[in-house]
């Protein structure tokens, strides 16, 4: 009988197994964020500097700046003395003030050094930049995350205890028709309409019906890593349907020529590429 590990999978905890663990680079990512990131606050000087010099007098720019002052003052007291306010208030007054104090800052810098003549326009606008900037995070968002796609303790035949008929690998055709074979899947105990479940939730690419391999389901569960199981008495689903981890798909059978009894054929590939499901399954 197998002993299973009680953890929780996603498609890049099952290509780890094999050691084909995606590692995605956000380093390059992260670089370049910071790059918009520094051009906005640019782009946000330079146009308010820009409004700043278009004032007809400094008189605009003191009263600006008085009217700042005691904002951020009022701000900071809020802050300050906000122990009972609810943290979401106190985020948000804190945000009001570091703006506050930042137009404040870059004012105070135009009052000194007022000139003329107002600062080049960027080649970049804010609102280009805005929609790089949000792309930028939600890419390095995604490129560290793998969506939860089940147990690893799970078993796909429901009801029934872990034993392997067949294994993965080179094996003497059940047949007799082509000598040694290779196995691409295990063959596992699984009595003649035995439900079988999902072994991790994913979408149903197809099934069907082949002359070895009688009645077949496809599973694809993300970042190349998908399922296959035939020789069913019953298919339960549908191409393109959604399905959880352990939803019945099908019904154990003695379809297709290949077969020589009832049992279920777990195939589990990686980008293609045949693997030993019972790596999983222990």
């Amino acid at each position: 009988m197998c002993t299973f590990s009680a953890s929780a999978a996603t498609a890049n905890t099952v290509r780890g197994k094999f050691g084909l663990q995606l590692t995605q680079d956000v380093a390059p990512l992260k670089e370049e964020l910071e790059r918009v990131q520094r051009t906005i606050r640019t782009v946000q000087e330079i146009e308010l500097y820009n409004s700043i010099i278009a004032s007809t007098s400094t008189e605009e720019i003191d009263n600006r700046i008085t009217d700042l002052t005691q904002q951020a003052n009022t701000l900071r007291e809020t802050v300050l003395g906000g122990i009972d306010l609810p943290l979401e208030d106190l985020l948000r007054y804190e945000a009001e003030y570091k703006e506050t104090v930042s137009t404040l800052d870059t004012l105070l810098g135009a009052r000194e050094y007022y000139i003329a003549e107002p600062l080049p326009t960027p080649d970049e606008d804010l609102d280009t930049l805005r929609a790089a900037e949000s792309s930028l995070q939600d890419s390095i968002k995604e490129a560290g995350y793998y969506e939860d796609i089940g147990s690893l303790d799970y078993y796909p035949v429901k009801g029934q205890v872990y034993k392997v008929n067949s294994s993965f690998g080179p094996r003497y055709d059940p047949v007799g028709v082509r000598g040694y074979s290779f196995h691409y899947g295990v063959d596992l105990k699984a009595p003649q309409g035995t439900p079988i479940g999902a072994w991790f939730s994913g979408t149903v690419v197809s099934t069907g019906n082949s002359y070895g391999s009688g009645n077949y389901v496809w599973l694809d569960h993300g970042y190349g890593v998908k399922s296959y199981y035939c020789h069913l008495s019953r298919i339960d689903v549908k191409a393109g349907q959604n399905v959880s981890q352990g939803t019945q798909i099908a019904l154990s059978g003695n379809t297709g020529f290949y077969s020589t009894g009832p049992h279920l054929h777990l195939g589990l590939y990686l980008d293609g590429t045949a693997v030993d499901p019972r790596v999983l399954l222990g």
